[in-house]
C-alpha cells in the first residue's frame, strides 16, 4: 500500500442522479491525486462535528488534475451531509486507502450494479492501460444509475441491464453465454450485489476462473487502527487486505 494523507480539497460539483443517489466532484492537489491507485478508497467528509467518522468511498475516477470523482448513495447521516455539502464547500479525505489492485489475466470480466460499479473504471483502465482486454457487464435499477458507459464503451465490450427493461435477469447471464461461445475469459472481477457475488462465484467455481469481488462493507476508520472491518477465518482487515478480496467458490 502506498503512502496516505489526510488532505482537504473544494467540492465543484453536486449532481442529483436519483432521488437517493449523488455524485460530487473534489479537487485535491494533483501530486496528491498521483498516489491513487485502481482498487483503493478514500475516507471522505463534508462535515465538522457529528457524526465523528467519515464514510468509505471508492472514487470512481481520480484525474490527472486531481478531480477526484466521487458516486454514493444516501443511506444515513454522513451520506446525507455529503448531499447538502455546497458547492465550493471543504471535503475532507483520508487516503488513498486499502491494496491496489488490478486483476490477472489478458482477459478480464469486470461485473457491478448502481453505486458499486464505481471501483470497476479504475480498474479496466489499469487492464488497458497492461496491454489487456476488458469485457464490462453493469447493471442498475434504472439507466441514469448505468455509470459512465461510455467510458467503458471506449475500453471494451460492453453489455447492459436495467431492472425496467428486464425485471428478474441478471446481467451475469451475459458473461455466462461470452465464456461458453468460447470468450477465454481468465478473471472477474465483481462489486454492487450479493446476488451478481453468488452468480459470479457459480460461473468461477464451473469455468476455473480467478474471481474477485470488491466488498463494500462499513470500513469505520479505513486505516486498520479500529480492528472493526475484520473478515475471513483469519479475521484479515478488509482496509488492509482490501477492498478487492477472492470471491470464495465451492469445488
Amino acid at each position: 500500500m502506498g503512502q496516505w494523507q489526510s488532505r482537504t480539497g473544494e467540492i465543484v460539483f453536486q449532481r442529483r442522479l436519483a432521488a437517493d443517489v449523488g455524485r460530487m466532484g473534489v479537487r485535491i492537489d494533483p501530486v496528491d491525486a498521483a498516489r491513487f491507485e485502481p482498487g483503493q478508497f478514500y475516507m471522505v467528509r463534508t462535515w465538522e462535528g457529528e457524526p465523528l467518522l467519515p464514510r468509505a468511498m471508492a472514487p470512481i475516477a481520480v484525474e490527472a488534475d486531481g478531480l477526484v470523482d466521487i458516486v454514493y448513495r444516501v443511506v444515513g447521516e454522513g451520506t446525507r451531509r455529503m448531499w447538502e455539502a455546497p458547492v465550493g464547500g471543504p471535503c475532507h479525505l483520508i487516503g488513498p486507502l486499502g491494496r491496489p489492485f488490478t486483476p490477472p489475466g489478458t482477459t478480464v470480466a469486470l461485473v457491478g450494479r448502481g453505486v458499486g460499479i464505481t471501483p470497476l473504471l479504475p480498474i479496466a483502465r489499469s487492464v488497458r492501460g497492461r496491454g489487456g482486454r476488458v469485457l464490462a457487464f453493469l447493471s442498475a435499477r434504472t439507466p441514469g444509475l448505468l455509470l459512465d458507459t461510455d467510458r467503458f464503451d471506449e475500453l471494451g465490450d460492453l453489455e447492459l441491464h436495467t431492472d425496467t427493461d428486464a425485471p428478474g435477469r441478471l446481467v451475469t447471464e451475459g458473461l455466462a453465454r461470452r465464456i461458453a461461445d468460447g470468450e477465454p475469459v481468465q478473471s472477474v472481477v465483481v462489486a454492487g450485489s450479493r446476488r451478481l457475488r453468488r452468480a459470479v462465484a457459480a460461473l468461477a467455481a464451473h469455468h476455473r476462473l480467478e474471481a474477485w469481488e470488491f466488498v463494500e462493507e462499513k470500513m469505520a476508520c479505513g486505516t486498520g487502527f479500529c480492528k472493526g472491518c475484520a473478515v475471513g477465518s483469519r479475521l484479515d482487515l478488509l482496509c488492509q487486505v482490501g477492498p478487492a478480496i477472492p470471491v470464495e467458490v465451492e469445488s
